[in-house]
């Protein structure tokens, strides 16, 4: 299921969070920490 909607996605060249998009911009920078913190995670 999840491969299938990677396969959809993956043929949309751009896309635009119309709605939510402070808190997509605060959860990409709380990814960035995380992975600055714990660079080995997955």
């Amino acid at each position: 299921a999840i491969e299938s909607l990677q396969k959809h996605f993956a043929r949309i060249p751009f896309l635009y969070i119309a709605d939510g998009h402070h808190r997509s911009a605060t959860s990409a920078n709380v990814a960035l920490k995380r992975l600055q913190e714990n660079p080995h995670a997955e």
